[in-house]
């Protein structure tokens, strides 16, 4: 009896410990870019890193700022930029709004002209290991 009781106390320990530092809590995995399912942004709070998927290559960005918006509920916006690993020329600029778990997208090119990538939901994930 004794050890069933140590055996369930193990269980509830470890389920608490997993849960209490759970990747899920930290990574947000948001799909269909511009309504193209292949179009995948991942975020990892912890590192403050991001990544945009595009079906043949990743493009990886990090956390160059953080603004709140006045609004209610107050928001918290996180912008992410980094090279496009696509056209090698330009940049990606990333907005991730932490409150409504949503993404914007826009590429850059070399002549400065931005054009919107797309928008998307976000969801908790399992962590992408390259965003670690």
């Amino acid at each position: 009896m004794k050890k069933i009781f140590a055996i369930a106390f193990l269980n509830l320990v470890t389920a608490t410990a997993a849960a209490q530092y759970s990747p899920v809590e930290y990574f947000y995995k948001c799909s269909g870019l511009g309504q193209v399912d292949e179009n995948i942004v991942g975020i990892n709070l912890k590192t403050n890193k991001a990544g945009f998927f595009d079906d043949e290559v990743t493009s990886y960005m990090k956390l160059v700022d953080t603004r709140y918006a006045d609004s209610s509920p107050p928001q918290t916006i996180m912008i992410y930029k980094g090279k496009n690993a696509s056209t090698k020329t330009g940049t990606l600029t990333l907005y991730f709004n932490l409150t409504k778990k949503t993404v914007h997208l826009d590429s850059t090119d070399q002549k400065g002209l931005t054009t919107e990538v797309g928008t998307a939901s976000c969801e908790n994930a399992i962590p992408w290991d390259d965003l670690n």
